[in-house]
């Protein structure tokens, strides 16, 4: 590309005589080859800005996902460490709940039991009802003595 302090010739010059020699800002094609010069230098600056870009975005990106996997794995430990859990007291709330049916089937005998001895407890109760206490006994006894008393005098 044409530089801005270089001059060049222009077109037409007769052979042989000295060309006439005129600033690239001067003619309407030297302007254009500035231009084209200044945009070129203003796509490298826009291209190595997106360069820049692009490798602090990978990086960024290298770190994210770092970052990510980090924390991935200390989920998918918690996660397993859990299941196990869930799974452990998935087989303790069987075993409960078969030691519950059991305890259930014993506690329905013991009713039945405490039920039949109710009733002979009544039984006994409505047999002693009728029968002499302590005190009847001795009344009897007191009046037993007494007969023999008179019956051998």
């Amino acid at each position: 590309m044409a530089s801005r302090k270089s001059k060049v010739p222009l077109r037409g010059v007769v052979k042989g005589k000295n060309p006439i020699t005129v600033a690239p800002s001067d003619t309407e094609l030297g302007r254009m080859g500035l231009l084209l010069e200044h945009m070129s230098d203003k796509v490298d600056l826009v291209h190595e800005g997106m360069m820049i870009i692009r490798e602090s975005l990978e990086r960024r990106i290298a770190e994210s996902k770092a970052d990510l996997s980090a924390r991935l794995d200390t989920v998918e430990s918690v996660i397993r460490h859990l299941s196990a859990e869930v799974r452990k007291n998935s087989d303790d709330i069987r075993k409960n709940s078969d030691d519950i049916r059991k305890n259930s089937d014993d506690i329905r005998k013991s009713s039945e039991a405490i039920r039949r001895l109710e009733q002979a407890v009544d039984a006994v109760r409505g047999d002693l009802s009728g029968k002499a206490d302590a005190a009847d006994l001795r009344r009897l006894e007191e009046r037993v003595t007494a007969l023999e008393r008179r019956l051998a005098s």
